[in-house]
């Protein structure tokens, strides 16, 4: 059996990164498959060129980012559940609409004041975001002072609202994603990887690589340096 390998690369030099990402799928086989995640599509496609332009031609190469990794691998999981995946304008209608109905109720006490100012929807669908993908429920938000209720409250009937009209959100589409991880049926999964300057933000994102990791025969992660967050992640 092949030795797996794997390399964690971390350099303010952002040349230094880069070169060592095109050495290692240059390395490969020409007709090896192999899936190359960036911090946006564009920066592991314009890699995946460099290497072609410079040594000809190569089969199988899959270029994406985290979030589109995530939706590609999850789209059958979600079409089975009957949801689609939201965008952020839908997100924030959602979570507009779920502020709307609580202000009607006389449920907000302490967002009161602002819940009905420009902005306010946005804000919230951002942090709501974010505390889903690091799996924080509207348990977790209860206990908080100065605003830990309402949160809850409103991530309580943001999720009425989206089961309601058969939407997914990001966390959602991580969750699918992981069930198909899980379940072995992924085609990228054993692939060599290639993590190009990817932040990883939050445990969701952290669960999905660690799941990829795990079976890639070969994996070169490149970082940039102080992004520490990541870091400990990876």
């Amino acid at each position: 059996m092949a030795r797996r390998t794997t390399r964690l690369l971390v350099t303010p030099d952002a040349t230094s990164r880069t070169e060592a990402a095109r050495a290692w799928l240059a390395a490969l086989p020409a007709d090896a498959e192999a899936l190359v995640l960036g911090a946006t599509w564009e920066a592991a496609d314009d890699l995946v060129r460099d290497v072609v332009a410079a040594a000809g031609a190569r089969f199988g190469v899959v270029r994406l980012t985290l979030d589109r990794l995530a939706a590609r691998l999850g789209t059958r999981a979600l079409t089975r559940a009957g949801r689609t995946p939201t965008t952020q304008l839908s997100l924030v209608a959602v979570v507009a609409r779920a502020v709307h109905l609580l202000l009607a109720e006389g449920r907000l006490e302490y967002f009161e004041p602002v819940a009905r100012g420009p902005g306010f929807a946005a804000a919230v669908a951002r942090t709501l975001g974010e505390l889903r993908m690091n799996r924080h429920g509207p348990e977790s938000l209860t206990p908080i002072a100065r605003g830990g209720a309402d949160l809850a409250r409103i991530a309580e009937a943001v999720d009425r609202e989206l089961a309601a009209a058969d939407l997914a959100d990001r966390a959602t589409v991580y969750d699918a994603a992981l069930e198909v991880l899980d379940a072995g049926s992924a085609p990228m999964m054993g692939l060599p990887l290639l993590l190009l300057d990817v932040a990883v933000d939050s445990l969701r994102e952290q669960e999905l690589l660690a799941r990829l990791a795990a079976r890639a025969p070969r994996l070169l992660a490149t970082l940039p340096h102080g992004d520490e967050r990541s870091l400990a992640r990876l």
